[in-house]
């Protein structure tokens, strides 16, 4: 994935799909988050891996 700031200096084409990538990025991250949520209220334990999932998807 492209820097920031190459996204802000590139073509407009280039800024629009690296836009569309952060955001789908950011929504699954929110879908894993909830997921987590959802199973630490039913009293599941999330494994290490699942974690480090979690943090590596941080954007």
């Amino acid at each position: 994935m492209q820097t920031l700031a190459n996204v802000l200096i590139g073509s407009r084409g280039t800024a629009y799909s690296n836009r569309i990538e952060i955001t789908v990025r950011i929504s699954a991250h929110k879908d894993l988050k909830i997921a987590q949520d959802m199973m630490i209220a039913k009293g599941q334990v999330i494994s290490d891996r699942d974690r480090n999932c979690q943090s590596n998807m941080i954007v």
